[in-house]
């Protein structure tokens, strides 16, 4: 099992997610998963932080995703939150540039509670999202647990 199918959660799943505001994105999404008891209640406003200072926007050959995350004393649990935007008009800043905007179809929040991890789990990611088969089913999945099947295997 690799690492994305051992964070994987169907409960931190939208498929239908219509939020189109960044800011009011990480705020509604950090809360939820406090709620849950993800993360700690600092992990809105240093994921924001984090992604200004490093942003996460990736066109890949399929597919725009973005993945933001934050440093590990902001997690309690780790996991990933996966969401597919119904509308992709939120912007973010493509990595590794200062003003390369790029509107996602898909966001996934990583929450990471060791700093080694994150190398193996963005690869990972990338190698995943690289696969056109793979982003094809992960567009016409219908279910959260259809998504955390594909991304598991």
């Amino acid at each position: 099992m690799g690492v994305v199918a051992s964070l994987i959660q169907s409960e931190l799943i939208d498929l239908a997610c219509e939020e189109t505001d960044q800011t009011l994105f990480f705020a509604y999404q950090a809360a939820k998963l406090q709620n849950l008891g993800y993360v700690a209640d600092s992990f809105g406003q240093a994921l924001a932080e984090r992604e200004a200072e490093f942003p996460t926007g990736l066109a890949l050959e399929h597919v725009t995703v973005a993945i933001p995350h934050t440093y590990v004393e902001h997690v309690k649990r780790p996991f990933i939150a996966f969401y597919r935007l119904v509308d992709p008009v939120m912007p973010f800043i493509q990595m590794g540039t200062d003003d390369v905007v790029v509107y996602p179809r898909y966001i996934m929040i990583l929450g990471i509670k060791e700093a080694k991890a994150q190398v193996d789990l963005l690869a990972e990611l990338m190698a995943l999202l690289s696969q056109e088969d793979l982003v094809a089913k992960l567009e016409a999945a219908q279910s959260p647990e259809a998504i955390v099947d594909l991304l598991s295997h």
